[in-house]
């Protein structure tokens, strides 16, 4: 038996629209967390020295001077706690 009173096209565009304001409710939050964690970022020290301690300066302190990469990964590992915070932040 035919259901007249259910439009399937009306219900796939209902659905659609749906997707796409989650998108992009999603796209603006994490926008304003990028926004945050740049800020809270931004203001860490920007020495090597400044922000791990002497021990860790003792093991690792030659690799961070002469390997640009391993500066990279400390930079990207400090840009991830700080997002891991804004989120702990938001969640509290």
């Amino acid at each position: 038996m035919r259901n007249f009173g259910y439009n399937t096209y009306a219900n796939w565009d209902q659905a659609w629209n749906k997707a796409e304001e989650d998108a992009a409710y999603q796209e603006m939050i994490e926008e304003e967390q990028g926004e945050k964690t740049y800020d809270l970022y931004s203001s860490l020290p920007e020495e090597v020295e400044s922000v791990l301690s002497p021990k860790m300066i003792e093991i690792f302190g030659s690799l961070l001077e002469k390997n640009s990469d391993a500066v990279e990964h400390l930079n990207n590992f400090l840009y991830d706690l700080s997002l891991l915070e804004i989120k702990r932040r938001e969640a509290a």
